[in-house]
């Protein structure tokens, strides 16, 4: 079964846990310089692997203008957030900022993929223990039909920490607790960077996943890759 997935790198956020930290020629936090690269460049390298396409998504105000022109230059597609938020987004909130881009300019290139796996522009990946390939195989291999309702999740288990609580059978995400910090028989602590795919049926009517588990197909990929997130401050 032929799927065309974007991989869709989600860059318009300044940065404003580490805004005081960044240099004037970093007007925003994807552009901050990790050693010879800029945050953007290590990020795009890395969901380059995942999908058929890749596109960013930026903001419109001058601030992105360097961003914008960086990743046009190297022929990716730029899309533009209608609005701000002023902290990560969640799994559910990031369904619905997709699919606001579905009801934009942007609704008609969007529409022509099966899924779209997210990167967020701040978490880079340290080794090769994250098979990003893998992971889109897996998750189209998991597709009974193309109207499947399936998010598939990068996450690992965690030993210890304030994070969610999953139960996973089969490598389904069967029930979870919220940010509990004593998981109940059966439950395991996750947590992921934020890598996830969702199929076009999930976007279409994102408010669907909150009818729960039983409507959605929610797939695990565990990974034993290790990354740091160049948004939080204590990073530097």
């Amino acid at each position: 079964m032929e799927h065309k997935t974007l991989a869709l790198v989600l860059a318009a956020g300044e940065g404003s846990r580490i805004k005081h930290l960044l240099q004037d020629d970093e007007p925003v936090k994807p552009m901050l310089k990790v050693g010879k690269r800029r945050l953007i460049e290590i990020v795009l390298k890395e969901a380059e692997k995942v999908g058929d396409e890749t596109a960013v998504l930026t903001y419109p105000s001058e601030l992105y203008e360097s961003l914008d022109q960086l990743v046009r230059n190297k022929g990716i597609r730029i899309l533009k957030q209608k609005a701000k938020h002023r902290k990560l987004p969640h799994l559910l909130e990031l369904a619905y900022i997709i699919r606001k881009q579905y009801l934009s300019a942007d609704q008609g290139y969007l529409a022509s993929f099966d899924s779209i796996a997210t990167f967020s522009s701040d978490i880079v990946f340290i080794g090769t223990g994250t098979d990003f390939k893998a992971m889109a195989d897996f998750h189209k291999q998991s597709l009974s039909s193309p109207n499947d309702r399936q998010i598939t999740i990068l996450s690992k288990k965690r030993a210890e920490g304030r994070t969610y609580n999953f139960k996973v059978e089969n490598g389904r995400l069967t029930s979870v607790q919220w940010l509990s910090t004593k998981p109940a028989e059966g439950y395991y602590p996750y947590v992921s960077p934020g890598v996830y795919i969702f199929t076009r049926a999930v976007l279409k009517n994102s408010f669907g996943f909150l009818l729960g588990l039983d409507y959605n197909k929610v797939l695990i990929f565990e990974t034993k890759g290790t990354w740091i997130d160049y948004g939080n401050p204590k990073t530097f």
